[in-house]
């Protein structure tokens, strides 16, 4: 049994580095692609991973578009390499399009597969792909207006493609939210935010109905003073173990039960601070198509 898991965009050496940590063999690599043998595992660093992928020749397009159609299911097709060829047995098939997302809207229902041509003979398959979007690709229709910065595709991501649904009225605190980029995104979906930063938010913004302001460091206010909050969301710039602090005081406090922080890294990736994150229960790490060289952790 082999495994292809696809690296984000310009990220291959964290999954490469991920892959050797948990000793899993690199049986051979094409470009983004890493396909290792035996059964899929939990990885971060990854856009997608596909399973139980198969290797079959490509003796014509034709054929090779009659070996996917056996399958009953639409393709999504990898373009790495041998791209023309790739697309012409795309033509033939019923094909999963990677589309941009509505932010809140239904995912596309799935299952579908995937294919790429590692080379021009051989084509790689596999018809259980794990990301909840075709190859992780989670564009948007965004809205290049009113954000008061791009980071509101992180919160949209994480809102559409993996679950956080804060309700209407749900109490939310975002912790280093200057300019307001994820409190644009939490008050326009009716949570009552308070906002927090020594640095002001978008005057707009910070005179939301949904929005009180508290202008101090993220890292001094005290739970006990700002009382019961549902959600506390951060996309503040820190060193992985300072956020690992904040976040268990504010556990500790009793204050907060559910967290979406971006864990940056600056420099290489902390894997103690990583692992840190994880041993706290009931808690995650995606990648997201909008991260970079970070990732979200997620406890609900």
């Amino acid at each position: 049994m082999s495994t292809l898991y696809l690296a984000p965009r310009f990220l291959e050496h964290e999954l490469e580095a991920e892959l050797a940590r948990r000793g899993l063999h690199v049986r051979e690599r094409v470009g983004r692609l890493f396909l290792c043998e035996g059964k899929a595992a939990e990885v971060i660093w990854a856009d997608d991973v596909w399973v139980d992928v198969r290797e079959v020749p490509v003796e014509s397009i034709s054929k090779a578009a009659a070996v996917l159609r056996e399958f009953r299911l639409p393709f999504v097709h990898f373009s790495e390499r041998n791209h023309r060829r790739g697309e012409l047995i795309a033509g033939q098939l019923k094909r999963q399009p990677v589309e941009r997302l509505h932010f809140g809207e239904p995912l596309a229902k799935g299952p579908w597969g995937g294919y790429s041509l590692p080379s021009p003979d051989r084509m790689w398959i596999s018809t259980q792909l794990r990301a909840p979007v075709p190859l992780g690709e989670a564009e948007f229709h965004e809205n290049k207006t009113d954000p008061p910065s791009r980071a509101y595709l992180k919160l949209w991501e994480a809102m559409t493609v993996h679950g956080i649904r804060p309700v209407r009225g749900a109490r939310v605190l975002d912790l280093g939210a200057a300019p307001g980029g994820w409190t644009w995104v939490l008050a326009h979906a009716g949570c009552e935010v308070l906002a927090v930063d020594k640095a002001p938010l978008e005057k707009t913004l910070a005179r939301h109905r949904h929005v009180r302001t508290l202008q101090e460091s993220a890292f001094s206010v005290d739970p006990e003073a700002v009382g019961d909050v549902d959600w506390l969301f951060s996309d503040i710039i820190c060193y992985p173990e300072r956020l690992l602090q904040l976040v268990h005081r504010w556990r500790d406090s009793g204050r907060v039960g559910r967290f979406v922080c971006t864990v940056k890294f600056q420099g290489e990736t902390d894997w103690d601070a990583i692992d840190a994150f994880l041993a706290i229960p009931g808690s995650r790490f995606v990648h997201q198509y909008h991260n970079k060289h970070e990732l979200t952790w997620i406890l609900v």
